[in-house]
């Protein structure tokens, strides 16, 4: 009902960041910004500014601020569909790589607490498509060595190789493979969400 969901005129829609995306869920579970920052282990003011940033992004109100808390709009209620999706898709990730890991264990990297830059997770899902790290860069519109850093980071993160050098170029091993296919998934949920206030914009009137 957009006559509940106050919207806030931005322009076009942003693709959020993850990390972003784990407060909304936060403040979303917490009801309040001091009880999401305490679970986070950030202070409220941080919480605060992922929270007005991410509104800003999408162009829409996520939550009413209330006396008694934050409560979610309909585009909060929406949003929170597609990311409780997103985080389901990490969860799995790790029990996937978990199965392919020699020990039947990886570390707790950050990707799987939603806390990876979302660039570096497209880099990573378009290298293990693409196999050239120059090609990469350029549909992307970053550095070589950024590509790099975001394999190396997630390989460090976790603990186990994700790609391989070959003379045919950079080939995801099974564990990267798996990986890529649950963050393709991850970032199609958010395309989705964006696309999903960009269409309530536009039935609002706005």
């Amino acid at each position: 009902d957009c006559r509940h969901s106050c919207c806030i005129k931005t322009g076009q829609a942003m693709q959020p960041e993850l990390r972003h995306l784990r407060v909304f869920l936060a403040v979303a579970d917490q009801g309040s910004a001091n009880l999401a920052g305490a679970a986070l282990f950030r202070a409220q003011s941080a919480v605060s500014r992922s929270i007005h940033k991410l509104e800003s992004e999408l162009g829409v109100q996520l939550f009413e601020r209330r006396a008694r808390g934050m409560l979610l709009t309909e585009y909060g209620r929406a949003l929170q569909v597609r990311v409780r999706r997103v985080q389901a898709e990490m969860q799995r990730a790790r029990s996937d790589l978990a199965a392919l890991a020699p020990g039947g264990s990886v570390r707790n990297a950050p990707i799987f607490g939603m806390l990876t830059h979302e660039r570096r997770v497209r880099a990573f899902v378009a290298l293990a498509e693409q196999h050239h790290m120059p090609s990469v860069a350029d549909s992307l519109a970053i550095t070589q060595p950024a590509v790099s850093m975001a394999v190396r980071q997630m390989e460090e993160g976790i603990g186990i190789p994700l790609f391989e050098r070959t003379a045919r170029g950079m080939l995801p091993t099974p564990a990267g493979a798996a990986l890529a296919l649950r963050l393709k998934r991850a970032l199609a949920e958010i395309r989705n969400a964006v696309a999903d206030m960009v269409r309530n914009q536009v039935q609002c009137g706005i």
